[in-house]
């Protein structure tokens, strides 16, 4: 044995030299093109994430507002809806995952069925407008609950980001009871 770096090597395969083919102007041209269709496939999936959310919070508003005295059945009725098609569309891969993954998701969905909860109990009482405001205030409250028990720390932009979805719950707030005094002059 010479000791030579293809005698170590278990495989004849791995014996092979690489070769490196120089960029040629149809390679750039199809590396330009994949890229390319990634991004427009990542646009497409952002407008129709879009299109969902707002036809997901206009519908909920209209439900909400059609059946003022159905909020636990609405509740019932989505819970009904939601929980067999994610549960059809994990398909059978749920059951191959580790049970500790399986609790903390399961944690983030008792949370995510009691905001829904409130959210259907609530949102007879709620203008649309707040509504999606009180959605957003999500953000302000998660990274203040991870700055104070987490010590994370943020970026200014992202403390500036958080203090403008504050501050337009809170003119939303005002120009709310503002109407409410001037109706009641």
């Amino acid at each position: 044995m010479g000791g030579g770096r293809g005698e170590q090597l278990a495989s004849p395969l791995l014996n092979l030299k690489q070769e490196v083919e120089e960029p040629t102007a149809a390679n750039q041209r199809k590396t330009f093109l994949d890229w390319w269709l990634r991004k427009w496939q990542l646009v497409l999936y952002t407008v129709l994430l879009l299109i969902a959310s707002v036809g997901n919070t206009v519908f909920f508003k209209r439900m909400t507002n059609a059946m003022p005295n159905y909020g636990w059945y609405l509740t019932q009725l989505s819970t009904t809806i939601y929980v067999p098609f994610f549960a059809l569309m994990a398909g059978t891969s749920i059951t191959q995952q580790a049970c500790a993954e399986v609790r903390k998701f399961a944690m983030m969905g008792v949370f995510d069925g009691l905001s829904g909860t409130l959210m259907v109990l609530g949102g007879v009482h709620t203008s649309g407008t707040l509504q999606v405001l009180m959605g957003q205030a999500v953000i302000p409250v998660t990274m203040l609950l991870s700055v104070i028990l987490l010590r994370k720390q943020y970026h200014v932009l992202q403390y500036l980001g958080a203090t403008t979805i504050v501050m337009g719950i809170v003119l939303d707030k005002a120009r709310i009871d503002g109407t409410k005094k001037a109706d009641a002059a």
